[in-house]
């Protein structure tokens, strides 16, 4: 039962049939009550009508003085009355007549006709199908002149009038079915056929709906579907449908695709830098794009780094092949974009190319259709100014998830790029004072003994002479004593640059330390 429930066109037929059964039983009950009702009533008026005929008559012939013979032929004449619509007629003498005139020839009196003398009002009764209308007949003053042992008043006989109206009614119930079984189909037929055009109706929708929500793959999708376009011919149903692409709409911007999350968690995995990472960060960023264009088409991504004082080298990666004027409008769109970033000359900023294995995707012919999104890092220490980019579709960045999807990229691409460039910083600056006198940038003592030892050796196997310069600087305490240290530190400096540029090339100088 509940299956059928659940199919519209079916609730409708079985409501349709159900009604339908219904209000053919409430018109039978109903016009049957009200025939059967009429032809009661119709039946009480005729019989109360043959009654007032009966008794007028019967007066007058009672006005004349009637003999047996004539009340014989009146009783006969008044039961053969009722022959044509089969009513019986019966006239019942009371004891007061039977008294005077003796009895006649009539039925034993029932219940009916005896509560008729005891009362003196006339009752009708309906039972198996007859009417029974009793009268009594009142004595008048005018009848107490041969009725002299009555009183006005007395009940001086009944008249009962019994009309079968069984066959009557019978035969009108049996009309009144055989008519409404002819009438019955037709709402179930009208049924039907509302429900086959709402089916087709709704089917139309359906279909498009299905076709609709089949096409959804993704959340992205969702923004290219309207649930509302599907029209169902019913305004109820498009306010629903209406409501749905609300959801829809609320859903887009608040869900995240399952691929999307899976690229999010492999994007934090990214933030873990090996010592691969460290030596080969382009890879990497070869390999992180590659990764993008599973979720997002990425079309390029580009770094620039300015750490310390060298001027800042700029990497483009690209994923698709591109035609050569688009590859130089984009490199020239990169190099101004880093310009106004770094706050230098677009012109000191050529980008070193790094194009892709041919990809599976159309050349790249329209510069126009391509976008650039940037984010950008500033470093104290070490000092270092950066910038990441991605070069993508023009209208890739629409929805809220793809937005979060590039704030992400771009920030572990900065993050990554920038962390490996300050690691190669800090390796640089520790291999340098490793061998360095932090003070006077010479060689300290050392690196001061492995090189005279690698010099000695190669003396030795070349069999040269070379000499070895001491230079002391004696009481150099009272130079900081005097001056302070900060001035003795700058002598110092000054001395060993003053030293360094007396050298010839091939020569070395380091700083042993003591006094």
């Amino acid at each position: 039962m509940a299956r059928w429930l659940r199919s519209i066109r079916l609730l409708i037929v079985a409501a349709a049939l159900a009604v339908s059964v219904l209000v053919a039983l409430a018109m039978y009950w109903t016009t049957a009550d009200v025939f059967d009702r009429t032809v009661r009533q119709s039946a009480t008026e005729m019989s109360a009508s043959l009654a007032d005929g009966t008794f007028n008559a019967m007066y007058q012939i009672m006005r004349q003085g009637w003999t047996r013979a004539q009340l014989n032929e009146f009783l006969h004449t008044i039961r053969s009355q009722g022959g044509d619509n089969g009513a019986q007629i019966e006239l019942y003498r009371g004891s007061k007549v039977i008294e005077l005139f003796g009895p006649i020839s009539q039925p034993e009196a029932d219940p009916l006709v005896m509560s008729v003398f005891s009362t003196g009002h006339t009752q009708t009764r309906m039972n198996d199908g007859v009417i029974r209308y009793d009268r009594p007949l009142i004595a008048e003053a005018q009848c107490l002149r041969c009725h002299t042992n009555a009183r006005a008043g007395n009940v001086l006989g009944v008249l009962s009038i019994a009309q079968p109206v069984a066959a009557l009614t019978q035969k009108a119930h049996q009309d009144l079915f055989n008519r409404l079984l002819v009438i019955m189909p037709i709402p179930l037929l009208a049924a039907l056929l509302i429900a086959v055009l709402l089916s087709d109706r709704m089917g139309r929708s359906l279909r498009r709906l299905k076709t609709a929500i089949g096409q959804v793959e993704c959340v992205e999708d969702l923004a290219h579907v309207r649930f509302s376009d599907a029209h169902t011919g019913f305004s109820e149903l498009d306010d629903v449908l209406v409501e749905v692409d609300g959801l829809t709409d609320k859903l887009r911007n608040l869900a995240v695709d399952r691929n999307l999350l899976e690229f999010e968690i492999r994007l934090l995995e990214r933030f873990v830098i090996t010592s691969d990472v460290v030596r080969d960060w382009r890879r990497y960023v070869r390999d992180l794009l590659r990764e993008i264009n599973t979720v997002l088409p990425i079309h390029g991504v580009f770094t620039a780094f300015a750490v310390g004082d060298r001027p800042p080298g700029v990497e483009l990666f690209w994923f698709d092949t591109t035609e050569e004027t688009v590859a130089a409008t984009l490199s020239f769109r990169v190099q101004q974009r880093v310009g106004e970033i770094l706050g230098l000359s677009a012109a000191m900023l050529v980008p070193r190319q790094h194009p892709m294995d041919k990809s599976s995707r159309p050349t790249l012919t329209n510069a126009r259709l391509l976008d650039i999104r940037t984010k950008e890092l500033t470093m104290d220490t070490p000092p270092m100014r950066g910038v990441v980019g991605l070069i993508l579709p023009f209208d890739q960045d629409q929805s809220p998830v793809a937005r979060l999807v590039i704030e992400s990229i771009l920030s572990t691409m900065l993050n990554v790029v920038g962390s490996v460039r300050a690691i190669e910083k800090h390796t640089e600056d520790l291999e340098f004072y490793a061998t360095r006198d932090p003070l006077t940038q010479l060689y300290n003592q050392r690196m001061f003994w492995s090189l005279l030892e690698y010099e000695v050796g190669r003396a030795r196997r070349h069999d040269y002479l070379f000499s070895l310069l001491v230079i002391d600087m004696d009481n150099f305490k009272v130079i900081n004593d005097s001056y302070g240290h900060a001035f003795g530190d700058l002598f110092l400096h000054q001395a060993a640059e003053q030293m360094q540029d007396t050298l010839r090339a091939g020569d070395m100088l380091a700083r042993y330390g003591g006094d």
